[in-house]
C-alpha cells in the first residue's frame, strides 16, 4: 500500500474530460461496498475500507460510481471522506481522506477510462471545496495508481506510511 496526497488547488480535469456516465452513488450502502471489493479479490482494500468508513450513511462520506454501459452495473466505484483540517485556526480548510477507487476486473475499462473516472472523483472533490485529497491504495490495479500518479497524486514526506505486506497462500 502506498499513501499518497493530491493538492486540489491547481489541478484542473482535461479539457476533454466528459462526465456521463460518473455520478454519486445514493442507493449503495456500506455492507454492498464491502461484498464488492472482497468478490473483487480487494481483501486488503476491504480492510481499509471496514476501518475508515461508517456502516451508517453519515454526511461525510461520498460514493461515486461508473455504471457498465451494456450491463448497467457498477464497472468502478470510488469513495472519500470529507473532514476539517486544521479546525479552529486561521488555516481550516476541507480534505478528502480515506480516497479508494475501485475498477471491477469483469468490466477491464481500459486506461483512458479509468482516468476519466479517476477525474470525476477529483471534479466531485472541488465541487465541495476541498483542498486536498489523501489516500491509501493497494498497488494491485497498477492501472489505478498509474492514473492517480499521472494526476499528479505523490508521497512527498509521507514515505514512512508506505506499507508492503507479503503473503502466500498454503
Amino acid at each position: 500500500m502506498v499513501t499518497t496526497m493530491l493538492d486540489l488547488t491547481n489541478w484542473k480535469e482535461s479539457e476533454d474530460f466528459d462526465i456521463t456516465g460518473i455520478e454519486p452513488a445514493v442507493e449503495i450502502d456500506y455492507v454492498d461496498i464491502k461484498q464488492i471489493l472482497i468478490e473483487d479479490g480487494e481483501d486488503e482494500m476491504a480492510e481499509l475500507f471496514q476501518n475508515q468508513y461508517s456502516s451508517t450513511k453519515k454526511p461525510d462520506q461520498v460514493v461515486i460510481t461508473l455504471k457498465d454501459k451494456a450491463s448497467d452495473e457498477i464497472a468502478c466505484i470510488a469513495f472519500y471522506r470529507v473532514v476539517i483540517a486544521n479546525r479552529g485556526t486561521d488555516n481550516e480548510l476541507l480534505d478528502a481522506i480515506a480516497f479508494g477507487i475501485h475498477i471491477r476486473p469483469k468490466y477491464a475499462l481500459n486506461r483512458a477510462e479509468i482516468r476519466r473516472f479517476l477525474q470525476g472523483c477529483l471534479v466531485s472533490m472541488k465541487q465541495l471545496g476541498l483542498v486536498h485529497a489523501n489516500t491509501r491504495i493497494t498497488l494491485k490495479n497498477f492501472n489505478v495508481f498509474a492514473a492517480m500518479v499521472s494526476e499528479g497524486f505523490h508521497n512527498e514526506g509521507l514515505e514512512k506510511a508506505n506499507i508492503m505486506r507479503l503473503y502466500r497462500s498454503v
